[in-house]
């Protein structure tokens, strides 16, 4: 009877051993719209919609690519279970190459194809196409996708989501608004820019922040600096939505300079009101105010006009 007992021991734990085995070497897969496979990816990726703000994130339990919404707040969002590939938030899948550094539960809807839609275009080369029809297959989604071979280098799209998506090839390139676009001209002969809204979704902002554009815009004296997920904003954005920092206060930090450093060369906005003083505040900066035209000033917590990626 010992003998035999230690021969079940001795089978169950190899079966053990196989079971975790497999476990390991399900890895995952690179992604079908530009994912980079690590937990947090510093390089600009891909393009998926015609959305600027939708990026190509990598669910953990497949491996494959979901081109959803990213402008949402890290606070807003539940990590992953202790796995780092499941959720028990209902509706939310687990991604891991956000700008949130850990793998956290994304929200499925944010990746329907009204928030998304996916990169479309027509081919204009004569040649014969032929269909070709693709299904892939995991545990909790299925994408389908249909897609035309062409003769010439084009870049193939998918959008991943709870139903089953029909995708087409894409040759449309995606650039930023002029506006988000760093300016090296003096303040004098930087042209005025004209204020258009682009987007209908508003941005989920923090109390201390201005929404415009489905991007969250906040000052603080940070010296130059912006938290995890923003980047530092233009003149020509600060122009746009200046007078709604009236009843906004500093992010964290009360400024040592009164002059807005932005993302251009130069700063051309300032503080007439409030300056270097806790808020809220009763006016937003102005051009040329404070004096602050085509300047320079670098203070350690000089006045920083930030914008969420």
């Amino acid at each position: 009877m010992t003998i035999r007992r230690f021969l079940i021991q001795v089978l169950a734990t190899l079966y053990l051993v196989c079971i975790v085995k497999g476990q390991v070497t399900v890895s995952t897969q690179p992604s079908t719209c530009g994912c980079c496979p690590l937990s947090y990816c510093p390089t600009q990726s891909v393009p998926c919609s015609t959305n600027i703000d939708c990026e190509c994130l990598m669910m953990a339990m497949t491996g494959g690519g979901m081109c959803t919404d990213t402008v949402l707040s890290c606070n807003d969002l539940v990590p992953c279970q202790n796995d780092n590939i499941t959720c028990s938030t209902p509706n939310t899948v687990c991604v891991n190459n956000t700008r949130c550094e850990v793998p956290v539960c994304y929200p499925i809807d944010r990746a329907s194809v009204q928030r998304c839609p996916p990169l479309t275009s027509t081919k204009s080369n004569s040649s014969t196409s032929k269909p070709v029809k693709t299904t892939i297959t995991s545990t909790s989604t299925t994408i389908t996708s249909t897609a035309s071979r062409t003769s010439t280098s084009t870049r193939i799209t998918s959008t991943a989501s709870r139903t089953t998506t029909t995708t087409s090839l894409s040759t449309t390139t995606t650039t930023n608004p002029s506006y988000l676009t760093p300016s090296t001209a003096r303040c004098n002969s930087t042209a005025v820019t004209s204020c258009t809204t682009t987007t209908s979704i508003i941005a989920r902002c923090q109390s201390y922040e201005v929404s415009w554009n489905n991007h969250c815009y906040y000052l603080d004296g940070l010296g130059g600096n912006c938290t995890t997920g923003y980047s530092l904003a233009t003149n020509a954005v600060l122009g746009c939505i200046a007078t709604q920092f009236a009843s906004k206060t500093y992010r964290s930090t009360i400024s040592n300079n009164c002059c807005v450093w932005t993302a251009d060369t130069y700063e051309c906005y300032g503080f007439n009101n409030n300056c270097n003083t806790a808020g809220p505040f009763s006016a937003g900066p102005v051009w040329s105010g404070a004096g602050c035209l085509s300047v320079q000033q670098r203070y350690s917590a000089q006045l920083t006009f930030c914008g969420s990626n």
